[in-house]
């Protein structure tokens, strides 16, 4: 006959577990480490409340591999370093499985304890004796592991599903990227955001296109705009959106300088660093709806978007072969980087802001040209650059 107190004492195991199950489930650690402490405050107990503390324990380290698996996978899809792919579905999936299963047995388990019931959990009992030396590891090891067998199969297969599809997360992509190049276009039609003048596109236009014809890039899609906002910045945005501020080009000591910047916008584009950040970081707001102000306000939020170091280390080794196939000094676009990591003259820039480690970026620019580079040609002459900023000028001006 198991004693009130005993069974009150082994049912807590289980409600703890319980507990931690719901309220440490972000952070799977925790439940571990409270699971140990309770283990080891109850092992001086009777045998009847040790062992189903020790079930509770065994338990609880099934589900953190499982769990912590996919924290990390949660981490890396909000930090942009994977895509909501078929393999995190599934593998959520089961984890959501195997804990409402943990949830339910643990409910069960802390009733029929209570009531002086030895409730043993088919895979997790035989580790238990194990464990607590009522049976040898031989007799233990078979029955152990159908669990762990169960649960790895399972996992295999719902990771193969193609869940994507199945759930339609392309289509709702779609629909929330048509909603963003809505929401750009609106932004740069409010409040004449964008300077509209032939000549200063057309420049700009031709920068660009230096980049991308030297590399076989397909650039003819990318919408130019050029912004009369004074910060120091640019930025690529999904719908081939292309913004490129007039304090940048007023910054830039000459064209190689902008075309530097530009590459490294447009590396941040073609390697798809921009749609899946921008989809995570506020594709919640844009699905919402906006108003006008809103808008703007949410046009300005994407474009000051940053990215990791390792995005940014990418944009740039990118960025610096693309100059030099196209033989555009980068010397110019490292000098400029650092200028912003002084600051120089200037405050610190939206450029510097988004773009951490400019001075370092600067460095590895520079050790990235080659020892014997090609013949460099200027993007622009200094008196088609001395023209396009003050074409630009005048623009600007002129909208204001």
């Amino acid at each position: 006959m198991i004693a009130d107190d005993e069974a009150e004492s082994a049912s807590n195991s289980y409600l703890l577990s319980l507990v931690l199950l719901v309220g440490g489930a972000p952070l799977p650690i925790l439940n571990l480490l409270a699971s140990v402490i309770f283990y080891f405050g109850a092992r001086r107990s009777s045998p009847f409340v040790r062992w189903h503390c020790t079930q509770a324990l065994v338990g609880q380290l099934l589900l953190i591999p499982v769990n912590s698996t996919f924290l990390w996978m949660t981490l890396g899809l909000l930090f942009g370093h994977r895509e909501l792919d078929d393999f995190y579905v599934g593998w959520g999936l089961v984890m959501l499985a195997l804990n409402a299963t943990e949830l339910l047995a643990s409910i069960y388990a802390a009733i029929k304890v209570r009531q002086g019931v030895d409730v043993r959990w088919w895979s997790v009992a035989p580790v238990v004796d194990a464990l607590l030396g009522r049976q040898s590891w031989g007799r233990s090891v078979a029955p152990a592991m159908v669990m762990p067998v169960i649960v790895v199969v399972t996992m295999a297969a719902m990771t193969r599903i193609p869940w994507t599809t199945v759930l339609h997360t392309e289509k709702a992509q779609g629909r929330l990227e048509a909603r963003i190049d809505q929401l750009i276009e609106d932004a740069l039609e409010s409040n004449h955001q964008t300077v509209n003048d032939p000549a200063t596109q057309a420049t700009l236009r031709k920068v660009v296109d230096r980049i991308c014809d030297a590399n076989g890039l397909e650039c003819k899609d990318y919408h130019l705009y050029l912004v009369r906002d004074m910060t120091v910045n640019a930025a690529t945005l999904p719908g081939g959106h292309f913004i490129v501020n007039a304090g940048l080009v007023f910054a830039a000591p000459d064209a190689d300088a902008l075309a530097g910047v530009m590459a490294h916008e447009l590396a941040h584009a073609e390697r798809g660093h921009v749609r899946g950040k921008l989809l995570r970081e506020i594709g919640l707001s844009v699905l919402m709806g906006t108003k006008a102000e809103q808008s703007i306000l949410l046009f300005r939020r994407m474009v000051s978007l940053s990215y990791d170091r390792d995005m940014e280390s990418e944009a740039d080794r990118y960025a610096v072969d693309w100059l030099i196939e196209a033989k555009v000094n980068p010397t110019s676009f490292a000098n400029f980087l650092a200028s912003l990591a002084d600051g120089g003259s200037m405050p610190l820039t939206a450029l510097a802001r988004t773009h951490p480690g400019s001075e370092e970026r600067a460095l590895k620019i520079l050790d990235r040209i080659p020892a014997k580079p090609p013949a460099w040609t200027p993007v622009l002459t200094p008196r088609e650059w001395e023209g396009f900023r003050q074409s630009l000028s005048a623009a600007v001006t002129k909208t204001q």
